[in-house]
């Protein structure tokens, strides 16, 4: 692994549904011996988890003193960071991180991030069969399924991940060749508390990208940093709906595609699907041919 993270540290793995056991098998390869923890008192797949080569199951509360003994936190995103017992041990030092951030720090490979209120998983799993078509092994991850550490073990030559703001809020070194947010309307309000809480949270997608893409009709997925950028508008621009030889085509990079009547998902929402699909796949090596 190319970090030092775990050298010597006591490392706590809490929350145990798909993406956590994928942490827990992750981080027994790399000879790290977590404690495991789970507010639920029964949990589905545990069994699979070789006891004597963890340090520790606790299941139901969590035990902040127990925590706070621990120098890493990979934290499920299902459970609040502000959990009192979390917040407890992050007081006494603890560093706290998620899956994503696991695999950014591990992967060599290219990415495209995906996140949005509304329509990532078709994105994402759009954006995949456009790279399988053109002959690329991409391996869709993440929120849609696919945990995303057991898509390390994979042979993908890019990984399409969507990614959701409580994965976003315990990743800081995820490089993409481009990321992208779909839209941004009222959700996890529980959480947030406020929408510029909530869309802080989905701008962390854009952190390390070499292109951003953006809808220029939702003016909370426009980049707040200084980034290159690209934006999509079903009203017409480089990446939009226009009329050519008598109807709507869409318009990818400046240049008809295809026409909408063609398309097999129907809808104004799934014509930006597409547009911000096929912005995604060329720029990880897509052929316009194949979209």
């Amino acid at each position: 692994m190319n970090t030092k993270l775990f050298q010597g540290k006591r490392v706590a793995v809490i929350g145990l549904g798909l993406s956590g056991l994928a942490t827990v098998r992750f981080l027994l390869k790399q000879g790290v011996k977590p404690v495991l923890m789970d507010t639920r008192l029964k949990v589905a797949g545990l069994e699979q988890i070789p006891t004597d080569k963890v340090d520790g199951i606790y299941l139901g509360e969590l035990d902040a003193n127990r925590l706070a003994h621990m120098d890493v936190l990979v934290v499920s995103p299902g459970l609040d960071p502000k959990h009192p017992a979390i917040r407890f041990a992050l007081a006494q030092g603890a560093h706290l991180i998620g899956d994503v951030e696991l695999f950014a720090l591990q992967n060599q490979k290219p990415v495209l991030a995906i996140t949005g209120s509304n329509g990532k998983s078709t994105v994402t799993s759009l954006t995949a069969h456009m790279l399988q078509c053109s002959g690329l092994r991409a391996v869709a991850a993440g929120n849609i399924g696919l945990p995303i550490l057991d898509a390390l073990q994979s042979d993908a030559e890019v990984f399409v991940l969507e990614l959701s703001s409580f994965q976003l809020d315990t990743t800081h070194s995820l490089h993409s060749k481009a990321a992208c947010i779909l839209n941004v309307t009222e959700d996890h309000m529980d959480r947030y508390g406020t929408m510029a809480a909530y869309a802080a949270s989905k701008q962390r997608v854009y952190q390390g990208t070499e292109l951003a893409i953006y809808n220029k009709a939702d003016g909370l997925t426009t980049p707040k940093t200084s980034v290159l950028a690209l934006a999509l508008d079903l009203a017409g621009s480089d990446y939009g709906v226009v009329q050519y030889q008598g109807e709507s085509w869409l318009l990818v990079a400046a240049e008809p595609l295809m026409p909408v009547r063609e398309m097999t998902i129907v809808g104004l929402h799934n014509q930006f699907n597409a547009l911000a699909s096929c912005a995604l796949a060329l720029a990880a090596g897509a052929s316009r041919e194949a979209d």
